[in-house]
Order: structure tokens, then sequence, then C-alpha cells
């Protein structure tokens, strides 16, 4: 009887679970809060407000925000946006993440025009993890749009695209200001046919109005455009509201196709008595934009008569759109809010768009986004053929395959074989079960990795030993070093991983030159080859927001490695403690989407007589690019790299780095002198599962150029 009262009460609070998700809501506002600015002037553009009225008109749209209390707030014109966006957010209550749109000539906040910084804003509760995705530009000249640094030489639009998680049911959020201008009509054609008529324009006024016209109404067929297949991009399966200031009416034929080409369900209510957002009769802000001269006091041209006798008129431009995957039953309110005035303040010249969503109509049709790793469901081969030419090994041949869950075990094996004609090798495997990328992130039991790698050098270079080795006392030798490695680990939260595992490794060095250095310090034959196998643990924090190519988050990892001789051999075995500290961080800088990456890593091994096979090393594709492999080697390093990473064109991307290190004989020895730096460009190449990688590296001793897969960090 016990037993079974349990499994009622069990079931009666999964039902609970059930209800409070399935009728979950989102109360969600969009609301261009006005700028305040004419977009006049080069220095600085003309304000229509002074900063105390400004003031007054934040504090009102903060109170009537907070009464309403929503959930999402879309936010366009916000100026200056990273400011505005982070004070509305903390007098709120709530996350944001925002995107400059306009900000003129910047760096940091030294530039011009001095008080343009406008952009939009996506505000969310702190419960729903608000994250943002990305950043759509759907107009504008080539450019950079950073908090940092901007470079906008004419006006701008961006859609901004966001995702939260609503009790485990993902939902992207798109915020949207598109350009403003008046539709086509012929009652405004008449407008500035009737003033060329009067002698209030001349005809070149006229017909300049007409091209700017034009040329506006070409730029907003463009954005809708853009703006329709991003939409179309977005992850299949997941919902989206979109919301923001469209700058056009119900009925023009770019919004109307924008809805039918994906399915968008409008949440206004035909029963809403005035659904107009633009009410120039209601809304005392409006007084600035349909006056007769600017804040400047310039005349207007015909363009802008032309404008101003438009924006006489009432009209919905704010919108707040759902997706397919919602029905008609999940918009249950809909509402013109922020319409009040205090005295002689309001909020905007826009009013606000007010609904809420219910998302008891989507649950059913969403798979639940989860903590937890959850089965791989597709499978795939992703092939790249190796094709290159070196001086010093002759023309290389191969080929890198990635194959992802082919035996439906949500494993992957990546497999790299090359060779050259002068003798050249590189084998490489690494099987990993789950899959590295997909469980990244994820909280799981157990994971297993396996790799093998093995590298014949026929041509390294050996330099001597510590800070002060040069490099006109280079020699070379071959050097064949192979690493065998099993390790466990296990996501304990999304961010926090603990790996154990085992480790071979071991390298043999040959053809050293007869008077050289090297073959000094490698007496015989078998000092030739040095090898051991090691236990090693490795905690570490993750909040990459991916293990492939980051854009954002921070690794911290630590690892503590000791190793025996394989059966007390005294010749070849080597038993050493080592231990490893490594910090990355990655974020994003600016549109288009550069992302600012920094690596620190600092290594140290604990033994007497170390063979150089053994020893840590600086240079080379990994470290330092400006410098050739092993150019430093050592007991102890320390390394710095940083690089800027920038789109190209679509899976094309670059790099502009600088990496900085140097070797020390150990951790009590290290200093700020004598470090080795070099700057670095670089080409990628994104593919589904990794990174095909060509670098360059240029120092005061070499240039180094490098082909291989994956960032360096």
């Amino acid at each position: 009887m016990g037993d079974k009262m349990l499994k009622k009460y069990f079931l009666f609070l999964l039902f609970l679970l059930c209800l409070n998700v399935y009728s979950q809501s989102l109360k969600v506002i969009t609301i261009n809060v006005w700028s305040g600015l004419d977009y006049k002037g080069t220095i600085k553009m003309g304000e229509y407000e002074s900063e105390e009225k400004a003031e007054k008109r934040f504090q009102f749209l903060v109170s009537q925000l907070k009464d309403i209390n929503a959930d999402i707030i879309f936010l366009q014109e916000v100026n200056p946006v990273k400011t505005y966006s982070s004070r509305i957010a903390r007098l709120l209550g709530m996350d944001e993440v925002h995107q400059v749109c306009n900000g003129g000539i910047k760096i940091a906040s030294l530039g011009f025009p001095t008080n343009l910084s406008e952009g939009i804003t996506i505000l969310a509760r702190t419960k729903y993890n608000l994250e943002k995705t990305d950043a759509w530009k759907l107009s504008g000249m080539f450019g950079l749009y950073g908090d940092y640094f901007s470079t906008q030489f004419n006006e701008t639009n961006f859609a901004l695209v966001a995702k939260i998680n609503v009790n485990g049911l993902p939902v992207y959020l798109v915020n949207v200001h598109t350009n403003s201008t008046p539709p086509d009509k012929p009652a405004l054609r008449n407008y500035l046919e009737d003033l060329l008529s009067k002698n209030i324009i001349s005809k070149e006024e006229y017909d300049d109005g007409l091209k700017e016209w034009a040329r506006k109404l070409k730029n907003r067929s463009c954005e809708f455009e853009t703006l329709s297949e991003k939409l179309k991009d977005l992850p299949v399966g997941i919902p989206f509201i979109l919301g923001g200031d469209f700058n056009i009416e119900p009925d023009d034929p770019h919004l109307v196709k924008l809805i039918s080409e994906n399915n968008l369900l409008n949440t206004q209510k035909e029963s809403v008595e005035s659904p107009f957002t633009w009410l120039p009769y209601k809304n005392i802000n409006i007084g600035y934009s349909i006056s007769d001269s600017g804040s400047n006091n310039e005349d207007k041209d015909a363009y802008k008569l032309m404008y101003r006798y438009y924006d006489l008129s009432p009209r919905t431009i704010d919108y707040l759109f759902l997706s397919n995957l919602f029905n008609e039953k999940c918009s249950k309110e809909y509402k013109i809010i922020l319409d009040s005035l205090d005295g002689d303040v309001q909020a905007s010249d826009h009013l606000g768009v007010y609904s809420e969503i219910y998302l008891s109509g989507i649950s059913g049709k969403i798979k639940k986004e989860t903590d937890y790793f959850t089965n791989i469901n597709y499978s795939s081969i992703e092939p790249f053929p190796i094709l290159m030419y070196d001086t010093d090994i002759g023309f290389g041949y191969g080929a890198k395959a990635f194959f992802m869950n082919l035996f439906d075990q949500n494993e992957s094996i990546d497999l790299t074989a090359f060779n050259s004609t002068k003798g050249e090798r590189w084998y490489r495997l690494v099987f990993s079960i789950p899959d590295i990328e997909k469980r990244h992130g994820k909280i799981y039991p157990v994971a297993i990795d396996f790799s093998i790698d093995y590298d014949k050098m026929i041509k390294n270079g050996f330099y001597g030993i510590g800070k002060n080795s040069k490099y006109v006392d280079q020699e070379f030798y071959t050097k064949e070093p192979v690493e065998i490695c099993l390790s466990a680990s296990r996501g304990f939260t999304t961010k926090f991983v603990g790996q154990f595992g085992l480790r071979f490794k071991g390298a043999s060095v040959y053809n050293f030159e007869s008077t050289g250095k090297l073959k000094e310090l490698v007496k015989s034959s078998s000092d030739s080859s040095a090898y051991f196998v090691s236990v090693f643990l490795n905690p570490r924090y993750d909040s990459r927001n991916s293990y492939i190519n980051p854009s954002g988050g921070m690794v911290l990892q630590g690892e503590v490695e000791t190793s025996g001789k394989i059966n007390d051999d005294t010749e070849h075995g080597v038993d050493f403690s080592r231990y490893y500290f490594e910090c990355q961080s990655y974020s994003i800088l600016f549109y288009p989407k550069t992302v600012l990456a920094l690596r620190f890593r600092l290594q140290n091994i604990s033994c007497n007589n170390l063979p150089v096979q053994v020893l840590y090393s600086l240079g080379g594709n990994k470290t330092l690019r400006g410098f050739p492999q092993d150019r430093l080697i050592d007991k102890c390093s320390i390394l710095f790299n940083g690089e800027l990473r920038f789109p190209i064109y679509n899976r094309f991307t670059g790099i502009i780095g600088l990496d900085a290190g140097q070797v020390f004989p150990s951790f009590s020895d290290i200093d700020l002198s004598g470090w080795k730096m070099n700057p670095s460009v670089g080409l990628r190449f994104n593919l589904d599962n990794f990174i095909v990688r060509f670098d360059a590296g240029f120092s005061n001793e070499t240039a180094g150029l490098y082909f291989n897969f994956g960032h360096i960090f």
C-alpha cells in the first residue's frame, strides 16, 4: 500500500511540473526608445533635447517597464547602447545583450561623432539564461561595429539574435530595426509635385529627393530580403520570437512577403481599438520629427519635407511576430503601451507593443534542451585531401577524414595520414566516445578518448638548450616522436570536467651532424631513444561555447603528470613529475564577428638528467610561429598567444596574432628578459567537424609557414 501511495505522489509531482512548463508564458515588449538625435553632424550629432530632459524620459520609461514586469524586452535606437543597456538592465533586474549599429569612427570611447553609439538591445529575466548568438547585418557599407572599436561610414541596420531557455525549452529572440523611409505611394509623389509646382523646391531639389527616396526604398528591399533568408537559417524545430521597429506598415509588400515566406504569426489583435505605434496627434516627441526645421535649424530638403508630411499620418510600424511552431492560441494578450504622459515627458516617439505569449501550444513540438549529453541522431563522413610542397620535405600528399557516429555509439574517429617524397611522415588517430564537440558543455557520466600520434621529421633543428641558445648554432637531425594516450573523463557539470589518463610518449633522434653539439649530448646509440609511461590528472573549468571554434567563454585547467621507467629500463626509460597550467579566454570584440582569443600556459618538469627528447620546446606551428620547431628547449616554459579571428568569406576566416614565450631551467629561474616574440597571420577554412589551418609567423631570426588542423588553442 505504501509503494502505491508513493508512486501516485510521484506521478502527481510530475504532473505539476509538466503543468508548470506547459502553462509558462512570456510577457514580451518591443519599444524604440528614441535616441533624441537628428543624425546630422560630424564632430557631434544634433540633439533635440537637453540631458536633463533625456534623463527624465529615461526614468519615466524605466518606471513604466517596472510596472509591466515583462520577461523579454526588445529595444531599438538605444544610445549610447553599451551604457544605456547595462544601466536599464540593472534597474530592471534583467540580463542584456546588445549590438552597436551606428557608432562613427571610434577607438574605445574616443572618436567622432562624440555622442553617437546607437544600437539595439534585448533584455531578459535572469532565470532564462539569455545569451547572444548572432548579429545579422541588414544594410550598410563594410565596417567594424563594437563597443570599443567602430568604423561606420553610413546608416547601418542590424538584427540582434539571442537565445533563452524556458524550463528546458529553447527559444530564439530576434530584435530588428530597419531603415525608415516612406512607402512609394501616389499621395506622396503628388505631394512632392505640388511642392515643385509652388516653387517651394526647385527641379534639382525635386530630382534629388526622388533619387534619395529610391535609394532608401532599394535599401529597405535588401534589408527585408536579408532578414527573410537569415530567419530561414535559424535551427529547425526551435521557435523564435521576432520583434522590433520595422518602419513599415502592415500592408506593405515587403512585410507581407516576410510573413508569408516564414509563416509568421502576428500577435496583433484586430480587436485593438488603436493599433498605431506612430501617433503624431498623441505623442509629443514626434513634434521634433514633423517640425519645419531640424535641431540645428537647418532647412529640410525635398525628401525630408516629404518625410515630414508622411510623419503626420498615424501608422503601425512596430511588431511582435511568432514563428510557425507557435499557434494562434499562444498569443493571449496584445496591447499598445507606453502611451502615457508625465507632465511634459513621454517615454519615446514610438509607442510600445506588448504581448503575452503562452508556450503550451508549442511545448510538444520542440525537443527540450538539457544540460545532459543526449545521443547523436545522425552519421557523417567529412574528408579533406592534403597536397603541398616544401623545399625541406618535398612534395607532400595525404588526407584527413572525420567519421561521426558511424556505429551509432555517439563516437567519432579522426584520421590523418601524410607522406612526403623526402621521407616526412605524419599519422594520427583520435577516437572519442562520445564525440568531444558533442559532449562539450554537457554533463556526462564517462567519456573515453584514445589517440595515437606519430610524426617523423626528417629535418628537425637543434639550437642548444636554454634561453641563451642561438639561431646561428642551428644543426639538423631526424626526429621520430610517438605518443599514445588513453584517458577517461567525466562532465560533473556543464563547465567542470575531470580527466584521468595513461600516456606513452617517446622519441628517437638520429642522423646527427658529425660536428654538432647534439651528437655530444646523445653519446651513444642507446641514448638516441627515450620514452616513458605516465599517469596524469587534469581538472578543467571550461565555459567555451564550442570546443572546435569558440567565440566566447574561458578555460582554466591544470595537469599533474608523473612517470616511471618501464621495467626499470635505465637505458631508455625516463621518470619525472610534470606540472601544467593553462588559461584561455574568448570574446567577441565587434561585428563582423571578430573574436579575441588569448592563451597563457606555464609548464614545469622536475627531474635530473633529462634527455633532450623530453624537454619542453617552444617554436613551430603550435607555439611560437615565427620561430622554427624546437627553437627553445628546457625544463620550464611560459607561453602567451593572442589572436584576432575574423571572417573573410563564407567558410574562410583569418587571424592576426602575437606569440611570445621563453624557456627556463626551473620555475624559480623565470624572469622577463630575453623573451621571444613574433607576429603571425593565418587563414582558416572552417568545416563542420574540424578546421583547416594555414599560418605564417615572422621573427627577427626567420619566418615560418605552416599547414595543420584546428586552432592552435
